[in-house]
């Protein structure tokens, strides 16, 4: 007998799917525009936003269904229900829009507001990761484990998120040292790659809760460590589009360790520095 969990694992998979042939076909032909946020919105983004939280709304009537795409003007979302669903329609937007294609679907299912599912599209390697705690981490129909040599080989892969800043240079500056450095333009993708060990180390000090959520949950049944800067998003209680951003590094966690170890960091207005 499917228990309420495996039933949304079920819908949540179909529902992405059913959007990949219509992302591939608007790859690079959108037009955008920018919101309030100063972030890129192309008319995909709300279409496949419309589709998935339509098809899971009809099945799941009861469940609580979040988009990154809601109106900013609408009402906070309070998460009453058991089960809430938080989506990014298309993380990576910008490079959605630009024709490149690191760029992904990110749908999250969070019972009593942690994630115990997510399901990450990885439109350049047209494959579907999905997992969550006791259900495994799957690659399509496959069933994968996080690479256990490392990324990088003797160097450590580093993938950063975030806009950097003038404030953040030295922290980040120490933390790539001698490392091989990424930076992809998908949170959803970059977080899942810390997961699977495809990085070793994923740092992001402005990420919105819908870009990780369904990560969160493939790190948590990887072992990938979530090391939250400040406090931790979950359980989610309630959804805003408006929301602070999340401050985090994952992944091989030993390796940020040792450089909390060499140097005391300061903040100041949500910024993250080297002490002098």
């Amino acid at each position: 007998m499917e228990s309420e969990i495996d039933k949304r694992i079920i819908a949540g998979q179909s529902a992405v799917l059913s959007q990949i042939d219509f992302l591939h076909d608007r790859f690079g032909k959108s037009e955008s525009f920018w919101k309030e946020d100063e972030t890129r919105v192309t008319p995909a983004d709300l279409e496949i936003s419309q589709a998935i939280t339509a098809l899971l709304a009809k099945e799941f009537p009861d469940d609580d269904i979040c988009s990154e795409e809601t109106d900013p003007g609408e009402n906070v979302t309070e998460l009453t229900k058991p089960f809430a669903w938080i989506l990014d329609p298309i993380d990576g937007t910008n490079n959605f829009a630009l024709g490149i294609p690191f760029t992904s679907i990110s749908l999250g299912l969070l019972k009593d507001g942690v994630p115990v599912y997510g399901f990450v599209y990885d439109f350049g390697r047209r494959e579907l990761f999905h997992g969550g705690p006791g259900k495994g981490v799957w690659c399509g129909d496959e069933k994968i484990e996080r690479r256990k040599e490392g990324s990088g080989g003797k160097k450590k892969i580093v993938s950063i998120g975030t806009d950097i800043e003038a404030k953040t240079l030295p922290l980040i500056n120490e933390i790539i040292k001698g490392s091989i450095l990424r930076n992809m333009g998908s949170a959803a993708l970059q977080l899942t790659y810390a997961a699977l060990g495809m990085v070793d180390v994923y740092m992001d000090f402005k990420v919105r809760v819908w870009d990780i959520a369904a990560a969160c949950a493939i790190c948590e049944e990887m072992g990938a460590e979530i090391k939250f800067l400040q406090q931790n998003p979950f359980p989610l209680k309630k959804f805003d589009v408006k929301t602070a951003p999340v401050e985090f590094v994952a992944g091989e966690m030993s390796f940020y360790y040792a450089i909390l170890k060499k140097k005391v960091y300061e903040r100041d207005g949500g910024n993250l520095w080297l002490k002098k």
